[in-house]
């Protein structure tokens, strides 16, 4: 793997220059809730992205944290929070990945 920061890791630290973010979306973004491969759902971005759209509809406490939400939402979209090629490979190696493989497999047989 490289040496940068992990997706997960890099959504933590934009959601915590977000001032009044919400804990609960803060924490599932430290779990992996949002990580392509660490999430058990199937648009973990789409969540983000619905997460922060409505806490920017329910925000009174400024304008800066409205601007830093539609600015996040804007890189969210873009895929700048897209797992990495070194996260997809490291998933593909995953015991998960491999115990899937072998339910395949013996249902092909």
């Amino acid at each position: 793997m490289s040496d940068a920061k992990p997706t997960k890791v890099r959504l933590a630290e934009a959601l915590q220059e977000i001032p009044g973010i919400y804990p609960a979306i803060l924490e599932r973004a430290i779990n992996g809730d949002y990580d392509d491969y660490e999430t058990g759902l199937a648009f973990p971005q789409l969540e983000l992205v619905t997460d922060l759209r409505n806490m920017h509809a329910a925000l009174t406490t400024g304008m800066k944290a409205k601007a830093l939400i539609a600015a996040l939402i804007d890189r969210v979209i873009s895929g700048e929070f897209d797992g990495t090629r070194e996260e997809a490979e490291a998933w593909f190696r995953s015991e998960e990945v491999r115990q899937v493989m072998r339910v395949i497999l013996r249902e092909q047989n």
